[in-house]
């Protein structure tokens, strides 16, 4: 009697399944990130401090210290003190790091009277991500590290 009803009916039918499940979706969409939140543990981090010294002996400027993971991206800067120590103030993510060192320009144009420590040099190796000697595997908690640098490498002559 009514066909025109039917189809009334069955649209009204539709659209309300339709908004019932894009409110379904939306709400699993924003609660996701909270059960995710809720069920990550907590990454383990390591604080990383100890010594630096060149060929035994603490340089006279400091070092600038670069700590970067080359599968994660994670990294943290530092630079050493007077007497060479140094402490990373950001806790790295446990994993394996490489160490970028450099020396920092001093702040005060006065060459300080250290003797012989003011002419200490690093070899240019240490500066270089991909030829860093130096990598570290951080661990929970502590990481007192004691960092011995070498000089410059001796330059081989090309006579022949």
């Amino acid at each position: 009697m009514f066909p025109h009803l039917r189809s009334v009916c069955f649209d009204l039918i539709q659209n309300t399944n339709r908004r019932l499940i894009a409110v379904a979706i939306a709400g699993l969409m924003l609660s996701s990130p909270l059960l995710v939140g809720c069920s990550k543990e907590t990454e383990p981090m390591g604080i990383v401090l100890g010594v630096v010294t060149v060929q035994g002996k603490v340089p006279s400027d400091g070092l600038r210290l670069s700590f970067f993971n080359p599968m994660t991206g994670h990294g943290a800067n530092g630079r050493t003190d007077q007497d060479g120590s140094f402490r990373i103030r950001r806790p790295l993510p446990v994993g394996n790091y490489k160490l970028l060192v450099d020396r920092m320009i001093p702040d005060d144009p006065e060459p300080r009277d250290n003797g012989d420590l003011a002419e200490l040099k690093i070899d240019n190796a240490y500066a270089n991500d991909l030829t860093t000697p130096l990598a570290f595997d951080v661990t929970g908690g502590e990481n007192q590290l004691e960092i011995d640098l070498q000089g410059p490498a001796a330059k081989k002559s090309s006579r022949r």
